[in-house]
């Protein structure tokens, strides 16, 4: 909660009485909303830190949970929880990333279809029902629909999923897509995302230069093996839709894995973030998870055996990166503490920092840096007044980055 955008907002939660909803994504307040419950009743800052920080994981587990002990809706429960994990990495540590809950959202319109799987589009409330929980995801993130139609045809694939109950969940999408874009228009950000996406289309021919292409090699084997397991699990999945399902089931679900892949590398073909790399792909575990969790119920014998092993291998190799990619925002929060102890022993309150003076002990320059530090040295001196110890940094131009925020004027200039 005190690193990046998600110091940001963090911030803004603290600091104004609204609800900040961004782009329009309504269902991504519940850690908000814990957070202003907990301000509210007068909890320490450390508290409402820890609190934000884990609310986004007991989302995901509040739904495995409804889908395993209330609906019974084991496949749906048990992809929940492989989901969770499979192309996590350092998106684990942005909470305040939608994508994010494109690993559980889904699920609650697959575990009630699940549940409901012989009476559904029988009655009027079931068929508005299972709307109704389709939402939360194409509220959250504007991928929600996408994923939510893959999820849709591939368990229709697997004779999970009545062509019906299918045509559902996809008229559901494409309505709500059009219906978002008539209600509320898209976002400077979504647009340029738009923007990207045709730039990419009209690069094709220079694929193999790409950053978003040699983030996704680097992290398979080169640099890390982040991705290795879930190519492992998408490689499971189409030999068991071939044997269980059929060839032709093979290939449309295996075509809309490398459509999905496409899609991403093209938008980002340009490069981003790490962080934002990563959770580019993020919501692809899902559509992986829902299908392969479905046939790995009906195995049976030595083969389900094999594939229950290697689903335990590779959720033990995601928590292991998961827990890996946790050293970089341990470093970062550590370096921040040491400069503000820094600062703390020379008196000084607020401070322009230029970039080689932060890359000298361990920190990248970031707009969010003030809201960090800020954040990071409150929980420290919980008493202290004004704007205790912000750090505000400067790029080598000399040009200070302050954003929106007023530090006062005590100011030491390097």
């Amino acid at each position: 909660m005190t690193n990046g955008d998600t110091a940001n907002q963090f911030f803004g939660w603290l600091n104004y009485d609204d609800l900040n909803v961004e782009a329009y994504r309504y269902s991504a307040i519940v850690p908000q909303l814990v957070v202003k419950g907990m301000l509210l009743t007068g909890s320490d800052l450390l508290a409402m830190v820890v609190a934000g920080s884990v609310t986004h994981v007991l989302v995901g587990y509040a739904i495995f949970m409804l889908c395993a002990h209330f609906w019974r809706a084991d496949a749906s429960a048990l992809a929940t929880a492989l989901a969770a994990v499979l192309c996590s990495r350092l998106s684990f540590y942005g909470p305040a990333l939608e994508a994010n809950y494109l690993l559980c959202y889904p699920f609650l319109c697959f575990g009630y279809l699940e549940c409901n799987s012989g009476s559904l589009l029988r009655t009027t409330a079931k068929s508005i029902a299972a709307i109704g929980l389709a939402l939360p995801a194409l509220i959250v993130h504007p991928m929600g629909g996408v994923v939510l139609s893959c999820c849709a045809i591939a368990m229709w694939q697997v004779h999970a999923l009545s062509g019906r109950k299918c045509a559902l969940v996809v008229l559901s999408a494409i309505a709500w897509f059009v219906l978002s874009k008539l209600v509320f228009p898209p976002t400077g950000y979504e647009t340029e995302q738009y923007e990207k996406l045709l730039s990419g289309l009209t690069d094709l021919p220079n694929a193999a230069g790409w950053h978003s292409v040699e983030f996704l090699l680097g992290h398979t084997w080169h640099d890390t093996a982040a991705y290795l397991p879930v190519w492992i699990i998408a490689g499971a999945l189409a030999c068991m839709l071939w044997r269980l399902a059929g060839p032709c089931s093979s290939i449309v679900v295996t075509g809309l894995v490398i459509g999905f892949i496409m899609l991403n590398l093209i938008t980002f073909h340009s490069g981003d973030t790490a962080i934002m790399l990563d959770r580019s792909i993020l919501p692809l575990a899902t559509m992986i998870a829902l299908p392969f969790c479905v046939l790995l119920f009906r195995m049976t014998g030595t083969p389900r055996t094999l594939v229950l092993s290697l689903l335990l291998l590779v959720i033990f190799l995601k928590f292991r990166d998961v827990s890996f990619a946790s050293r970089q925002f341990a470093e970062r929060y550590i370096a921040i503490e040491q400069v503000l102890g820094t600062m703390k022993e020379a008196g000084i309150v607020n401070a322009i920092v230029a970039d080689g003076d932060l890359e000298d002990v361990g920190l990248v320059g970031s707009w969010a840096l003030p809201c960090e530090t800020m954040l990071v040295s409150t929980i420290h001196e919980p008493d202290s007044t004004g704007s205790s110890f912000p750090l505000i940094w400067r790029d080598r131009s000399g040009v200070c980055a302050q954003g929106s925020f007023h530090f006062g004027s005590d100011i030491l200039v390097r």
